[in-house]
């Protein structure tokens, strides 16, 4: 398979790819979860990531 550099072409590669990854998988994605997060009015700047860790660099409280 020759290189390919264009970011349209790679996009598609990938999009091919995920299309064959969920068509001959042997698992089933059964769920993607969802984290709620709630915090008071005086809380800013707090964000947790996706892995569920909490980054609290950011965080002020007035």
């Amino acid at each position: 398979m020759p290189q390919k550099f264009d970011d349209d072409v790679r996009a598609e590669m990938y999009r091919e790819l995920v299309l064959m990854i969920n068509e001959q998988a042997p698992w089933i994605f059964m769920h993607a979860g969802e984290r709620l997060v709630a915090t008071r009015s005086n809380v800013h700047g707090y964000t947790q990531r996706q892995n569920g860790q909490q980054r609290l660099d950011t965080v002020s409280i007035d």
